[in-house]
């Protein structure tokens, strides 16, 4: 017998024995009236063990077939066998029509060994900040290195923009790794889908503030001064809780949109970017929120805010005798049907985009120019860019060796 059926015992003598009515029973058991009494009817024909619950030691009539469970182990096992309760019971749901709870689900896999008990653990408490109440006032902006693709390809990193009122992801995409062009990248596709946010938060990284100043950032990056000009406020996070919720969406897609991937046999970055357009709406409609205001704070871009010119690094150069310019390691002259000497001396600006291509502007107006040198400049590499690098450069020296063929002269060469 349970505790709880052991304490009813001295009320429901009481109640046989008549010193007490079966009203006063039911209050105080918590019991109605007419339960008073069956109880009652059961202490009289079977004493104590009557008032042990009827059900106790018997099959549930929700209980999963055998053949079932073996059935749905077996799927488990063979397609979702790294996948988590919830996750794989939405597959099993979607794709196999076996639609019994996820707490039988999870009971099941433990019982297999494919999944395992969350310990609990001492949580870190940290001050919670509510949400902004319109969407478009506060965006939260992160990468993620990751092996998104598993070992079908080469780690990558995936941008994320998330709207801090609804939580949901406004744009994202993969690249080979976390550089201000990919950032650039970023935002050309959210302006042109969302119009300018209100401010957008990010962490220290170098994209975002001078490594030479990070507790004072007075001097803007290539980044900071590209928003500057569209009139988006830049602000830093002290901490990756203070932009929990992008944090939060990373780790929820290093579980699921792998291996959604996987599934589809997606194993490249440009099949990955097509897809996560669909995987984006599929996310949102599924953990978005509303946002309490239903005002979109979003602004439109001014005639004069182009994003192609914007969004690029810029760079200010001064033109020799000859209009000639270094960038880079690279020497370009400038091509003009103007007469040279007018332009001797001239502040140039330039530009170089997410495909290394270069533009010269003078005054707002874009400039021919020629390059003399090519430029065979060190590369520069941060922590999170190192990796790719070295193996960017031993597929390129793996690439470029070749042997002479058979019928090469060198080959027939007489010593």
């Amino acid at each position: 017998m349970s505790k709880k059926e052991i304490d009813r015992i001295p009320t429901i003598k009481k109640l046989c024995e008549g010193k007490t009515t079966a009203s006063d029973a039911a209050d105080i058991l918590c019991l109605s009236t007419r339960q008073a009494r069956r109880l009652k009817k059961r202490f009289n024909d079977l004493g104590a063990k009557g008032l042990i619950h009827r059900s106790r030691g018997r099959t549930s009539n929700n209980k999963v077939d055998e053949d079932q469970r073996k059935k749905v182990i077996d799927i488990v096992k063979k397609k979702y066998h790294d996948f988590g309760p919830t996750l794989a019971h939405e597959k099993l749901s979607q794709n196999e029509d076996i639609n019994f709870s996820v707490e039988t689900l999870r009971r099941l896999m433990i019982d297999e060994g494919l999944w395992k008990s969350k310990i609990q653990r001492k949580v870190k408490i940290y001050q919670q900040r509510q949400r902004r109440t319109r969407k478009g006032e506060l965006i939260q902006m992160d990468s993620s290195p990751h092996a998104w693709f598993e070992e079908r390809a080469d780690k990558c990193d995936l941008l994320l923009a998330i709207d801090d009122a609804t939580g949901q992801i406004m744009q994202g995409f993969f690249n080979h790794q976390e550089t201000t062009n990919a950032y650039f990248n970023l935002m050309r596709g959210y302006l042109a889908r969302h119009g300018k946010p209100i401010a957008i938060y990010v962490d220290k990284n170098s994209i975002f503030v001078s490594n030479s100043n990070k507790v004072n950032p007075v001097r803007p990056t290539q980044f900071t001064n590209a928003m500057n000009k569209l009139g988006i406020k830049v602000i830093l996070a002290n901490s990756p809780q203070a932009k929990g919720r992008v944090e939060r969406a990373n780790k929820t897609l290093q579980d699921r949109l792998i291996k959604e991937m996987r599934l589809l046999g997606i194993s490249t970055i440009d099949e990955g970017n097509k897809y996560l357009t669909e995987y984006i709406t599929l996310f949102n409609r599924k953990f978005a929120i509303e946002a309490k205001d239903k005002k979109d704070a979003h602004r439109p871009l001014l005639p004069s805010e182009d994003p192609i010119k914007i969004l690029v690094k810029k760079h200010q150069r001064t033109l020799s005798k000859n209009l000639e310019f270094q960038f880079e390691g690279g020497l370009y002259q400038i091509k003009t049907d103007r007469v040279t000497y007018a332009m001797r001396n001239a502040p140039v600006i330039i530009t170089k985009d997410a495909k290394n291509k270069v533009r010269v502007y003078y005054k707002d107006k874009r400039l021919d120019y020629k390059v003399i040198k090519r430029s065979q400049v060190p590369i520069i590499a941060n922590s999170k860019k190192l990796n790719s690098e070295v193996d960017r450069s031993r597929k390129a020296k793996t690439n470029t060796t070749r042997r002479p063929s058979k019928d090469h002269p060198w080959r027939h060469m007489s010593i």
